[in-house]
């Protein structure tokens, strides 16, 4: 997954696609998702550490929420305008 996203990414910033960036950002959170959960079950099955799965399914979700602002700043420039100084 982390090799797609770069690629993507790569891909993205050649052609200067905004959704394929976004894409590629996708992409990488999954990879983070999937990568967590399966150290998360490992630690579980190895140590019988039962607390891993949420704590890797919180890091997942922080992760996701900076990267949803960050998104969405992206693709609204004009919001982070002082209304004073917008121009039409």
């Amino acid at each position: 997954m982390f090799s797609l996203a770069l690629v993507k990414r790569s891909t993205a910033r050649a052609l200067g696609s905004e959704t394929l960036d976004a894409e590629a950002s996708l992409t990488f959170l999954d990879g983070c998702l999937s990568s967590s959960i399966l150290l998360a079950l490992v630690l579980n099955s190895w140590l019988g550490w039962w607390w891993t799965d949420a704590v890797a399914a919180l890091i997942v979700g922080g992760f996701a929420i900076a990267q949803g602002f960050r998104n969405w700043r992206n693709a609204a420039p004009h919001l982070d305008e002082d209304p004073g100084t917008a121009t039409p």
